[in-house]
């Protein structure tokens, strides 16, 4: 008796056991991955388990198996994505262009389908299919090599971006009118840094109270748009308004608008006096970094010295001694333990 040529054959989701692709094939086919998009999304996703339901001799059997075990398996209800209907392989031979054309418009027919769109929005919205899912992406970039290739993949876009001819101009000009900032086409990552780095620079940072946003300096405040930035703490206020209201008032200590370097959290505030008996213990002995001493001294170069700023100094050196260590000087008091390495005297100026 001769052995059957042609067979039927299913794939089907691992996690479930549902079918999701039938088949028609001879030889090792029914084993092979040279799939369409679709297949290869669900096989990522479930894993796929194969199986051959029936042999045939000739190549007309399998393939009225074929058609109708696909319409069996759709009319029960199962998400198969094969793009037509069954019967129209060949083995060996490739599809000519008409035959492409048609498997398309069948395919989006199908994806166009009511009933399919609304069983596909009812399976999305199923808690166990957002459990599997969820659970399927954490796997997925807990995997280093994952990770590695998201990321490959996004340096290669960088790279490669680009805008068609003479539109990504039209794009920037509209930006720039809007006072918006817009990167340029085919920068590398290093190119990219280097640019964002520059532009942000230049720009500065308006909100709205509920998102923040880079404008250029030159650039008008669009209406309802405030000049600062709203922190993590005041986006989850509860309205624009007490956000805004947070940010002005962390601006503006005691009313008082800040000037450039008083950027921070503790400018208009004053230590207390346990504070400052403590850092003065913790730094008592300590020398003066030679950057500090020279950062100090030029910023008192030039600015003469109050009468009552001397007169302080004066009463605070009275009945002490000058040492030095080489880089800075210090006034000690006659029963002051002197650190090792430090001369009386004050430093040589070379």
């Amino acid at each position: 008796m001769p052995q059957p040529l042609f067979y039927v054959y299913v794939h089907r989701r691992a996690t479930t056991g549902e079918p999701f692709y039938v088949g028609k094939g001879k030889g090792p086919r029914w084993r092979s991955a040279n799939r369409n998009r679709y297949w290869h999304r669900v096989a990522a996703k479930h894993g796929v388990e194969r199986e051959i339901v029936g042999s045939f001799n000739s190549e007309q059997e399998a393939f009225d198996a074929e058609i109708a075990l696909i319409a069996k398996l759709r009319g029960a209800g199962c998400n198969l994505v094969n793009l037509t209907d069954g019967g129209e392989g060949a083995s060996g031979v490739k599809l000519s262009k008409r035959q492409v054309e048609k498997r398309k418009a069948q395919m989006k027919e199908l994806q166009a389908s009511p009933v399919r769109a609304a069983r596909a929005k009812a399976a999305s919205q199923s808690p166990e299919v957002r459990s599997r899912v969820s659970a399927g992406v954490k796997a997925a970039f807990s995997n280093p090599e994952v990770r590695q290739k998201i990321k490959d993949g996004l340096k290669r876009a960088l790279e490669k971006r680009n805008f068609r001819a003479g539109h990504g101009d039209k794009i920037r000009a509209a930006a720039d009118r809007r006072g918006r900032v817009i990167y340029p086409p085919a920068m590398t990552s290093e190119q990219m840094s280097a640019y964002q780095s520059a532009r942000f620079s230049e720009s500065i940072w308006i909100t709205n109270g509920v998102i923040n946003h880079r404008l250029k300096p030159n650039a008008c405040v669009p209406e309802g748009w405030v000049k600062g930035r709203i922190t993590s703490a005041e986006k989850v206020l509860g309205s624009p308004d007490l956000a805004l209201s947070a940010m002005q008032k962390r601006l503006t200590p005691k009313g008082r608008p800040k000037q450039d370097g008083q950027n921070n959290n503790f400018y208009g505030k004053k230590h207390t006096d346990e504070w400052r008996k403590e850092h003065s213990a913790r730094m008592k002995g300590r020398p003066h970094k030679p950057e500090a001493v020279e950062k100090r001294a030029a910023a008192r170069r030039g600015n003469p010295l109050s009468a009552e700023y001397k007169a302080a100094l004066s009463a605070g050196k009275k009945g002490k001694m000058v040492f030095n260590n080489g880089v800075t000087f210090k006034f000690f008091a006659a029963g002051d333990a002197i650190p090792e390495g430090w001369v009386r005297g004050r430093p040589k100026k070379t």
